[in-house]
C-alpha cells in the first residue's frame, strides 16, 4: 500500500487498504459509486465518494473532524439517503425498498 502523506490528502474521508489479496475472481462486498450528500444547500458533506471493499480487506476510514466519515456510514446503512450515487451490497443495489 502506498504511503499517503497528510499534505496530499484532500478534504473528506479517506479509505486506506491495509491488506488485500488478489480479488480478480471476487466481486466487492460493498461498492459505492459517486456518492454525494449535503445537510443543507450551502456545503456538501460528501462529494463524489467511490470505493470498493472486497472480502478479506481491512480498511481504515480516516479524516479530520467534520470530514464526512460519519455521514458516509449513515448513508451506507440507510439512515441518510444520498442525493446522488449508488450503493451496492454483494452486487445488489441498495434502495429504500431493499433496506
Amino acid at each position: 500500500m502506498p504511503v499517503i502523506w497528510p499534505a496530499t490528502l484532500k478534504k473528506g474521508p479517506h479509505f486506506l487498504t491495509a491488506y488485500k489479496k488478489d480479488f480478480t475472481m471476487n466481486e466487492p462486498i460493498l461498492q459505492v459509486n459517486d456518492l454525494h450528500y449535503s445537510y443543507d444547500d450551502t456545503q456538501a458533506a460528501l462529494k463524489g465518494i467511490s470505493v470498493s471493499i472486497y472480502p478479506g480487506e481491512r480498511i481504515a476510514v480516516i479524516g479530520s473532524n467534520g470530514a464526512g466519515k460519519s455521514t458516509f456510514f449513515l448513508n451506507i446503512n440507510g439512515v441518510l439517503s444520498p442525493e446522488h450515487g449508488e450503493i451496492f451490497y454483494h452486487g445488489t443495489k441498495i434502495t429504500k425498498k431493499s433496506l
